[in-house]
């Protein structure tokens, strides 16, 4: 029986959640996860820049997505962060999630989602997983992040009305 995950809006007492989420899955670096709490909190307050909603089980943060309107562009949204926790890989959470992020951007009229993520082995399931959901590889900019970490860049057109 497949779990129903409740996704709604973030609110302030997930950030801290987000923190242990983001964490545990053991691929990001310190300052990365930083930046994850740091979006996450500005986006609890309602933030115009940045939104956020996360999936629940029982209470329990078990995802996590980040997105925007991208500056000085025609109804583009950068997907800013997407994760999940480890021990719920490949069970919905990431495909509830990106759906509803994906209908919350589609509500304010989004006709393209960028995902950008690292070339690093450990986002292989990152970049397949939006690969499967209808994103295509549109570039990589070589020792973005750091030596020998690119930035990947997918893109997703999305239809609305």
């Amino acid at each position: 029986m497949e779990t129903k995950w409740n996704v709604r809006p973030i609110q302030t007492s997930d950030v801290k959640m987000i923190r242990a989420l983001v964490q545990e899955t053991g691929v990001f670096r310190e300052s990365e996860v930083d930046v994850a709490v740091e979006l996450a909190d500005s986006a609890s307050k309602r933030d115009d820049d940045y939104q956020a909603l996360v999936a629940c089980h029982n209470d329990e943060v078990v995802g996590y997505s980040c997105f925007g309107p991208t500056p000085g562009t025609d109804r583009t949204f950068d997907l800013y962060w997407m994760v999940v926790s480890s021990y719920t890989h490949r069970k919905g959470v990431g495909t509830a999630l990106l759906a509803s992020t994906e209908e919350r951007i589609r509500h304010l009229s989004g006709r393209l989602l960028v995902a950008e993520t690292s070339s690093r082995p450990e986002y292989e399931p990152a970049r397949n997983f939006y690969k499967r959901h209808g994103f295509r590889y549109e570039g990589r900019i070589p020792y973005f992040y750091a030596d020998h970490d690119d930035k990947m860049f997918y893109v997703k057109t999305l239809r609305y009305g």
